[in-house]
């Protein structure tokens, strides 16, 4: 039998996953593999620190889907996202300002991350969630095709929404979060996956991989967003949620 995966840092959500039973492969990828077990979903290998993720510079060789994973988590550092400092909003419309000019040059020509710049036009359903987070009055009903909108493992809809939860916590909006996530996640549960719809989860509770909450802290302390560590995640995975997190954040600082 292989050595066990061993963990050298997890998250909250990966924790909770790992040690409820048997954990069987369900994707695997170059440097990382997603399993399930009784109690949901974990990444694990060399992909950051995250709520999901489940760190160890090793696996064993040849994993397959339907596999058994054994997994050893003991004396694992137990990883949480930063908190956000109290916000003061000419700040933050500054860091945004300066995320606009910064990021201009580095934007994929995929994904929501021109939605950096707020003089681009929007897509219909962008423009309903943007206007929910301004007056969030009932549900953002307008906005339902951005669940599970794109291609990937985390449609790029999906994280933009999960950006914008995660803004929404760091900055005291913890019940407007509460009721964006009451309207997205019964969606997710039919209109995405199963690894996105866990992403979503932990966004629903304001966690979220480690470059973007730094992103977020940065922007509501009014510092600057390291645009390596965001176009690193994923396709256009980083962008999109930044991309999510600033929609929030502009509904909370109006220019």
């Amino acid at each position: 039998m292989s050595s066990p995966a061993r963990v050298s840092s997890l998250g909250r959500f990966a924790r909770a996953a790992l040690v409820s039973g048997e954990a069987r492969v369900i994707a695997v990828f170059e440097r990382s593999c997603y399993v399930e077990a009784p109690a949901g979903l974990a990444c694990i290998g060399a992909v950051g620190n995250g709520p999901l993720n489940a760190l160890c510079d090793f696996l064993p060789a040849g994993l397959a889907v339907g596999a058994e994973l054994r997994i050893d988590i003991a004396g694992a550092w137990a990883w949480s996202p930063r908190k956000a400092p109290a916000g003061d909003a000419a700040i933050a419309d500054a860091s945004l300002e300066r995320l606009r000019i910064l990021a201009a040059r580095h934007i994929p020509s995929e994904g929501f991350g021109y939605l950096l710049d707020p003089s681009r036009e929007r897509p219909l359903a962008v423009e309903a969630l943007a206007g929910w987070l301004a007056h969030p009055a009932g549900v953002p009903v307008g906005a339902a095709g951005l669940v599970g909108l794109g291609p990937g493992l985390t449609p790029s809809g999906d994280d933009l929404i999960g950006g914008a939860l995660c803004a929404l916590h760091a900055t005291g909006r913890s019940a407007v979060a509460t009721r964006l996530a009451a309207w997205a996640l019964p969606l997710a549960q039919s209109a995405t996956n199963r690894i996105s719809c866990a992403h979503l989860a932990c966004a629903a509770e304001g966690e979220c991989g480690e470059a973007v909450n730094d992103a977020i802290v940065a922007l509501v302390a009014g510092g600057e967003v390291d645009l390596g560590r965001i176009g690193a995640i994923g396709h256009t995975s980083g962008w999109d949620a930044l991309a999510g997190a600033v929609l929030a954040l502009r509904a909370l600082a109006p220019r």
